[in-house]
């Protein structure tokens, strides 16, 4: 579970659910559902700077920003780090989020803070859904 949560594409929203919907102990996908998520945006957010050089480096990041970094910048305005790290999962995932309101200014501190409590939120949200659809019998 652990390194499927750690994988960006899956993350909280498919690891969860498929690993009680498996019959795995819902405390242990959670715990690993988490640390799968947690530690790499700790990585990304502790080296911020190394990564960010990197992809300018090799025209990953242009001078000029995209549209869609337009619109996540517009969004981070109006939310600030709290509401980017509690919303942006959706659209993006918290690998990306994490990566993004760092562009945006955010201090390191405050990113690790919140994409915390984002990450442990969404975990005991989907932990508690999946718990409930699968003992309901919906989730097979």
């Amino acid at each position: 579970m652990f390194i499927f949560a750690a994988t960006p594409a899956l993350e909280l929203w498919a690891v969860i659910p498929v690993g009680i919907a498996l019959g795995m102990n819902p405390l242990g996908v959670a715990t690993f559902g988490f640390l799968g998520n947690i530690i790499p945006v700790y990585l990304i957010i502790i080296f911020f700077t190394r990564i960010k050089s990197w992809l300018q480096v090799r025209g990953y990041i242009g001078k000029k920003p995209a549209q869609s970094r337009k619109r996540s910048y517009r969004f981070f305005k109006k939310y600030g780090v709290p509401g980017f790290a509690v919303g942006a999962p959706f659209l993006v995932g918290v690998h990306v989020a994490a990566f993004l309101v760092l562009t945006m200014g955010a201090k390191k501190r405050g990113a690790l803070l919140w994409m915390t409590v984002s990450i442990a939120f969404w975990t005991i949200v989907l932990t508690t859904a999946s718990s409930a659809l699968y003992v309901k019998g919906a989730l097979i």
